[in-house]
């Protein structure tokens, strides 16, 4: 997923017990980069097989 290349540490696990903060704040990254890859694509970006 082109998301996870852009902003991998959007997408790493939360801790046992994550605060409201860091919930609201991974689902926030997470929607920026999948808005990016979205934009790229859509651009005509294409990556490449070791990319994913």
């Amino acid at each position: 997923m082109l998301a996870q290349i852009l902003d991998p540490i959007a997408f790493e696990p939360l801790p046992q017990s994550p605060t409201l903060g860091q919930v609201w704040d991974q689902i926030c990254r997470q929607g920026t980069a999948r808005k990016h890859a979205e934009r790229a694509l859509h651009a005509g970006y294409r990556p490449t097989e070791d990319q994913g």
